[in-house]
Order: C-alpha cells, then structure tokens, then sequence
C-alpha cells in the first residue's frame, strides 16, 4: 500500500493543482469565510494572525487576491490557531493548502529557502543515508537527520536499548523531507517520501521508532498502514532500564517544552514527563503546554523570510521559564530555546546520561561536526547491520 495522502488536494507528482485564482485551490477556503466566527480565540494567541486578520478574513482575501496565497509563508504552521478554535476549524490547514496552492502557481520564489532545501538534499543523499535492514527486521529506528547529527552518541545509546526490546530492529539515516512538504513543494514532498516509505515496505518493516517530532508526524500522517511509535514511549515502559551508567544524577527542578508537531500526541506528552520524573525532574508546566503548547520559533522555516516573527514565538516561550532550565524532546527546539538565552536540554541526553546532562557537560554539536557526525552514525551502523545481514 503506498502511503497515504490525507491532505486535499493531494495530485500525482507530475500534475498541477488548480490555479489560486479559485478557491478550489485552497479546500478550506470557502468554508472558514463561512463557519469562523472570528471570535478571536486564535487571534488573541497567534503574532501571524494578529498581523493578517482571521482566518476569515485571509479566506476572503483568497477569494479576490490570489497572491495572498504568499502570506501563509508567514506562518509557522504550528497549528495553535486550530488547538483553540472553540468551532474546531482547522486553520492551520488553511495554511498549508495556501502554500501548496503557492508552489503549485510558481508564486513562490525558493531562493530564501535555499539552506533548508539544501539540509534536506543533503539528508536524502547516498552520502548521508543508511538503510540498515537485517534480514527478518519489521522494525526500525528512525532518529531524524538534526538529532543524529547534534547528539550521535546519545542516538546511538538510544539504539542499543531499542534492541533489547525488538532485538532485530533495523535503524535508518534518512531525511522525512518534511522542509519540501511544509514550503508546500508537495509533488517533490510526494516523491521523496513515496521512495523512503517504498523501500521500507518491501523489506517488510511495519513499525518505525522514531525520536524526531517531525519526522513522527510525517510518518504518521503520510504512512497509516505502518506502526509508529516514539522512543520516548518505549523508553517510558520500561524507564528504569534505560538509564545510563551515570543514574545517580541529582534531582532538580525544570520546564519541559513540547514539541509543537506532537501537539495531537498525548501519549508522548505523557512519556516525556514519566521519563523526566524519572530522571529527577521536578517538571514545572509552562503556560502553554502539550495539546496548546508554543512553537519554539523553528515552525514553518518562518525564520527564512520573517525572523522577527520567529524570533517573537522563541522569545515568547523562553520568557516563560524564566531562570528555569528547559528540557525537550526536539533537537530543533533544544536549538533555538538555547539561542535564546535559556539553558535547554534534550530528553534523551537526559534519559541516558543524566549526571553529565544536568552538570552541564552534554554539548550539542554545532557545523560542520554535525555532519561528520552523521557520517561516524553511519559507519558505525553499517558495519552493525551489514555483518547482522550477511550472518557473519
């Protein structure tokens, strides 16, 4: 089964949607102009929406001015707007479908994305892929190319204690190729995604483990028929085992920020913060938080065209732990809260190496280390699962 294609409209990777200039184009158009009530429940919580208007008023704009199409670039699709609306209208996907319908009539200009097409070119390489598949493996780890690269060692702990619960599990290096999905590229999106998810089925894998928020809901939404499960829920069954050698790390207490692509995820939410008490951690819940939580500022490769605006979503959420250290469960958003001044932690350098986590000493990798990182990952992995495939 190919994977699916929930979002309308979903067309083959050489066709072309309609033309912006019909509503068509954008499906939830023509409803928001008539169902949003512009209360302004969305408005009170979005600095996008605060600049644009409601979502009302954006569908009525579509109707008589196709170019503003450009204005959901804007946006940092992290679908707050729709976690509030009291009518539970789905604005983000408003947003989305404007930014497909963008792309689909050359309105868009790349040339600001040119660094994050670049990290996802990179990410689907030969150079940088890995599909280590032992034979008779339904299972996969999938760690997502940015926490690979920033955090190698603790991806690879992660790894091993995967194995003591599906002891065959294969793991895989590879880009979801969620930046071309989210600038709205979805027939490059659609062929990226169509061969990772391909070669994966014809091994016979139907569970992917993942530790991206990103790449869990790319997986999600794009492969219904596959098992996906976070490494933080496994963790989270058996947490005591997964501690590394350094257990006996002093308590203390810290904000944990949730990822906002998990924001539908609360059985993540859950596990995050079974793992974190686990580890010591007196959590002290920010405002805004799990179904209604804040974007970290990364959402939407804003930042490209509008980095006051995702400046503003990072600046917002580190004000409100302020001289509170944060832990996360995204490599991304453990980047820029850090960027902002606020001491942020990844959870998983938490689970495995609590001691030197909470003293300080768990240091990100930064480029072009990263990268080499990703390469040691790969190696290492290869010669794993390539002596598991040829039974030696």
């Amino acid at each position: 089964m190919p994977p699916q294609q929930p979002s309308a409209p979903q067309t083959a990777p050489d066709s072309a949607p309609p033309s912006p200039a019909s509503t068509a184009s954008v499906p939830d158009a023509a409803r928001m102009a008539v169902q949003c009530t512009e209360c302004g429940a969305c408005v009170r919580m979005c600095p996008f929406l605060q600049e644009h208007g409601t979502p009302a008023h954006m569908a009525r704009q579509l109707q008589h001015s196709p170019q503003t199409v450009l204005n959901a670039y804007a946006c940092s699709l992290c679908s707050l707007c729709s976690a509030v609306c009291p009518e539970k209208l789905d604005p983000a996907q408003m947003f989305m479908d404007m930014r497909r319908a963008a792309v689909a009539s050359g309105l868009l200009d790349t040339a600001p994305y040119r660094r994050i097409l670049g990290y996802e070119a990179l990410g689907i390489s030969t150079a940088f892929t890995l599909y280590g598949l032992p034979q008779g493996a339904d299972t996969v780890f999938f760690p997502g190319c940015t926490l690979a690269g920033t955090r190698p060692r603790t991806v690879q702990a992660a790894f091993s204690y995967l194995r003591t619960v599906f002891p065959r599990a294969g793991a895989v290096l590879a880009c979801c190729s969620k930046p071309s999905h989210d600038l709205g590229m979805q027939s490059l999106f659609n062929e990226r995604f169509t061969r990772l998810y391909n070669r994966l089925a014809q091994h016979g894998i139907r569970r992917v483990v993942t530790a991206c928020p990103n790449c869990h809901k790319v997986f999600t939404t794009y492969a219904q028929d596959m098992e996906v499960v976070s490494i933080y829920e496994v963790l989270a069954r058996r947490p005591a085992m997964a501690a590394g050698h350094d257990r006996s790390a002093p308590s203390c207490t810290a904000a944990l920020h949730d990822p906002c692509p998990l924001r539908e995820f609360p059985a993540i939410h859950h596990a995050a913060r079974v793992l974190a008490a686990e580890a010591g951690i007196d959590v002290t819940e920010l405002p805004g938080t799990r179904r209604r939580t804040l974007c970290c500022g990364e959402g939407g490769a804003v930042g490209a065209v509008r980095p006051d605006l995702a400046g503003g979503w990072t600046a917002r959420r580190a004000a409100a732990a302020p001289q509170k250290r944060i832990f996360t469960y995204c490599a991304g958003c453990a980047g820029s809260l850090s960027a902002a001044g606020r001491r942020t932690d990844h959870l998983l350098d938490l689970v495995f190496y609590p001691r030197r986590t909470l003293a300080g000493r768990m240091k990100p990798a930064r480029a072009p280390f990263s990268y080499l990182h990703r390469l040691w990952l790969k190696l290492r992995w290869r010669l794993l699962l390539t002596r598991e495939t040829d039974g030696k």
